[in-house]
């Protein structure tokens, strides 16, 4: 009996560490970035908003708009993408050792993360917002500036809030355009418009030093390590740096046009800034001598970080990458990718090769649909934000609209402007031109939709009628109709030969979001924040179907070239086929953190792409619908 007993408790023993063994694997295997079931690529790893060293220099942590990545800087790969803001994560601090990365949101929200497993550790709420955090030199303390102006200071083993120290500054009454937070001291220090700099000791609340020399905006600020230094960038193309404990002027390098996020080495011997052209210098503290001159960026430099033993430093960019460089030398070591800005819309070619996708800064990103690599960068112009982009059928030319009043036009292959379309009297939200390629339709917040002829460039027709801005336009099959959404709740048909307004269709709650033809043209879907995406009539205008979608909302909905099924995305992230003749849901594809704002069917129908608020595409295989 005591033999079956031991080898019963052997066998449950063995069965108990394969199982622990087996979660181990399992979360091992699950770093966060690996694609979503059913997901063949994914386009971008979100836009860079800031990013910091551990202490022994082996990785580097960057927030984005998809999450936080971790990256090993030793074998230069991805350790781990870690998601749990519903904002994006903008600050983020290691604590010294390595161990602890925090990463915070302007609304105050604070995650706490295990930089060794990936795992969530706490949460904490910093009431008045976040600004700034950093913890302090032992690590005991994590110190959070606020939004409203104060500092508060946690306490790193039980996360309770140790001390608060309110209103030190009025960051919008006293015109406040850059600021520092010390973790060696929690000294503040803050830049104005006109060229003031203050340094603040949060204990007292009182100023300790202020710098007047700067005539201009001030925008850049950074503490050395230690605290003995201050220096500062302004508009009036200088860097300056500063003995924080006599406010002399101890540096003045001129003539540094766009000079910004200035960084000093550890020993405070270097510092680095970083410019809107992609350079960065290295300029001896004690000489002002450059020291070395990195080059490799194309689009502005958004941060920069030294490693604790100086042998290289990492710059991040609006061109989509992170550099990691070689401090000695000045070359480039490595640089990660597909950081490529906050994706705002896309469209894909008629001939299901390659998308266009704009970014906040003035380019676009041409990349193929297969491998999702990226082919080319065009320039776009001036412009911010774009709401709509569309290929014409024959994928040659691009229109995209912004936050301006106007359409632009550019060739796919050079990125040369062809052609302003001006007209709106308001931004333009929605772009797309007639199967033919020979009209370009828009709808604009101000109310109007209009009708531009695509070969001669020309306005033809102003469509008046909706009472709000109008969201969403699209054509028929055969060019003749045009369905536009708007946010008075409406969808209005229109003749796209005359401009004369055809029917009315007025059963949604909320203001529409996107409209979308059948591909016979006998159908219209529109969709509005609601659960409820309509299927319509489009001869008469009656209401064929009502299929229930999200429970927390549809933004966008597409056909299928087939006709038989829809494709919706919602707030929740989740992208859902239906039957569009039953109405039953025939697949769901999760993966997306943040609301699906756009689809796209590729024409055969075999692939999905969709976009969402993290600014990342995904393409989805759907051959078997």
């Amino acid at each position: 009996m005591k033999h079956i007993f031991t080898q019963k408790h052997i066998l449950i023993t063995t069965i108990l560490i394969l199982t622990l063994t087996n979660i181990i694997h399992a979360q091992e295997a699950n770093k966060g970035f690996e694609l979503p079931e059913g997901a063949t690529a994914r386009l971008g790893n979100g836009s860079i908003n800031k990013m910091q060293y551990t202490q022994d220099g082996t990785r580097l942590a960057l927030t984005t708009s998809m999450g936080i990545w971790l990256y090993d800087t030793i074998n230069f790969t991805p350790i781990y993408l870690l998601k749990k803001h519903e904002n994006d994560a903008i600050f983020l601090a290691f604590s010294p050792d390595g161990s602890i990365l925090a990463s915070a949101e302007h609304p105050g929200v604070i995650h706490i993360w295990d930089t060794n497993t990936g795992k969530h550790k706490h949460e904490v709420n910093n009431e008045g917002g976040t600004n700034r955090i950093i913890f302090s030199r032992d690590g005991e303390k994590l110190g959070v500036f606020g939004v409203n102006g104060s500092v508060r200071l946690w306490n790193t083993n039980t996360w309770e809030e140790i001390e608060v120290f309110p209103d030190l500054v009025h960051l919008h009454l006293d015109g406040i355009r850059s600021l520092d937070f010390s973790s060696n001291s929690f000294m503040l220090a803050f830049g104005n418009n006109v060229g003031i700099i203050s340094t603040v000791e949060i204990f007292s609340g009182e100023e300790t030093q202020t710098y007047l020399q700067h005539a201009g905006m001030v925008t850049s600020l950074k503490f050395s390590p230690d605290d003995d230094l201050l220096a500062s960038a302004g508009v009036d193309n200088t860097i300056r740096v500063w003995d924080t404990n006599s406010a002399e002027l101890k540096l003045l390098i001129e003539k540094q046009p766009g000079a910004n996020n200035l960084t000093f080495s550890p020993d405070s011997s270097l510092l680095a800034s970083g410019y809107s052209t992609g350079d960065i210098i290295l300029w001896d503290v004690q000489t002002g001598e450059q020291r070395q001159v990195m080059k490799g960026h194309f689009g502005r430099v958004k941060d920069i970080a030294f490693s604790s033993d100086m042998r290289t430093l990492a710059s991040a960019s609006m061109d989509g990458t992170v550099r990691i460089w070689n401090v000695f030398t000045g070359k480039e070591l490595h640089a990660f990718e597909d950081h490529y800005g906050h994706f705002t819309c896309f469209d894909v070619s008629s001939d299901d090769k390659t998308f266009v996708i704009p970014i906040y800064e003035p380019v676009g990103c041409l990349w193929d649909i297969t491998s999702g690599k990226l082919e080319n960068i065009i320039g776009m112009n001036a412009y911010y934000y774009a709401q709509d982009i569309a290929f014409n059928p024959t994928g040659d030319i691009i229109a995209f609209v912004s936050i301006e009043n106007y359409i632009s036009l550019l060739n796919r292959e050079t990125g040369k402007h062809l052609k302003r379309l001006v007209g709106h009297d308001h931004p333009v939200a929605s772009v797309v031109f007639s199967p033919d390629g020979k009209m370009l339709a828009s709808g604009s917040r101000d109310m109007t939709v209009r009708l531009w002829d695509a070969i001669a460039l020309e306005e033809k027709h102003v469509l008046k009628g909706h009472k709000k801005e109008v969201n969403s336009v699209a054509f028929s099959p055969d060019g003749t109709t045009v369905a536009s959404g708007s946010k008075d709740k409406t969808v209005r048909l229109w003749d796209a030969n005359t401009g004369a307004e055809k029917l009315v269709l007025d059963e949604h709650e909320s203001g529409v979001s996107s409209v979308a033809f059948s591909p016979d043209g006998t159908t219209i879907a529109s969709v509005a924040d609601t659960p409820e995406i309509y299927l319509w009539d489009a001869a008469t205008g009656e209401p064929k179907k009502v299929i229930d979608g999200d429970e927390s909302g549809v933004l966008s909905v597409v056909f299928h070239p087939n006709g038989n099924v829809i494709a919706t995305g919602g707030q929740s992230g989740v992208v859902e086929l239906f039957d569009a003749n039953s109405g039953e849901s025939v697949g769901k594809f999760p993966g997306h953190w943040k609301k699906v704002t756009d689809l796209r069917f590729t024409t055969d129908g075999n692939k999905l792409v969709s976009r969402c608020d993290e600014g990342v595409l995904y393409v989805w295989d759907v051959a078997g619908i």
